[in-house]
């Protein structure tokens, strides 16, 4: 039961959803130095004071080597999904879907994106400030906004978009990629599209997502602010970084 309420939290940014588990091994060590404590009371209420020392010793012991084995396994990895024909092709189609877009605010900075029907996945993007903008977190200390949030409840194919408004923050963000559900219950992998849109530039990237897996860094770019006081996304973090398996080189 512990790992099904584990998954049922939002994850966040650079968090895997086995990062609870010393809650859980803290909750372990109380209950056992608690057993050990009424073990001792019982003990000594038949017995003298000199005799309870071993028992009251032996329990705290097997409280602590209940913890030696460390945490418990996470969840397999899943496999990289595949790509297919069919998926490059969904995938492009997704792309031109951004590219028809415009900058609705000339001065912002906004992150598009775009996916099937068949899935709903979640746009995440942390700033300069490592505060990450998603679903229950909008909008952050530096104006970053989730316009909304696409569900399978919505008729088609989706688009999320996180606007950070005039002035941008200049500094590193990452952009992630969540698939939660399956709106078609196939739970199949699902093709998308990343724009990063500013009025001096952009950058794109397609991908595929694998169900119930969240890809923390998908996108990783900067926002430099030039000596005229102009702004340019630099890409080049991203390009060094190595393929993930999951996006479409």
């Amino acid at each position: 039961m512990t790992s099904d309420l584990i998954a049922d939290i939002p994850p966040r940014v650079g968090m895997n959803r086995t990062d609870s588990w010393p809650a859980a091994v803290a909750t372990s060590r109380i209950r056992g130095f608690a057993s050990a404590n009424r073990d001792f009371n019982m003990y000594d209420s038949t017995h003298s004071r000199a005799s309870r020392h071993p028992t009251l010793i032996l329990s705290i012991a097997a409280a602590f080597m209940a913890c030696d084995d460390g945490p418990p396994p996470g969840p397999p990895i899943a496999p990289a999904p595949e790509w297919t024909s069919e998926r490059s092709i969904e995938a492009l189609e997704q792309e031109s879907r951004l590219t028809a877009l415009d900058l609705a605010d000339p001065g912002a900075l906004e992150i598009h994106l775009a996916f099937g029907a068949s899935a709903d996945l979640d746009l995440y993007v942390t700033g300069p400030l490592e505060e990450t903008v998603y679903f229950a977190n909008t909008p952050s200390s530096i104006g970053g906004e989730l316009r909304e949030d696409w569900r399978c409840e919505h008729a088609g194919a989706g688009v999320e978009t996180i606007r950070f408004p005039a002035p941008i923050t200049p500094g590193r963000y990452r952009v992630g990629v969540d698939y939660p559900y399956s709106c078609d219950k196939a739970k199949q992998p699902a093709a998308f599209a990343l724009r990063v849109l500013e009025r001096a530039g952009g950058a794109e990237k397609r991908g595929l997502a694998a169900y119930r897996v969240f890809e923390p860094v998908v996108l990783d770019f900067e926002i430099v602010i030039a000596t005229e006081g102009s702004i340019e996304i630099d890409t080049q973090r991203d390009e060094q970084t190595p393929a993930r398996g999951r996006e479409e080189r």
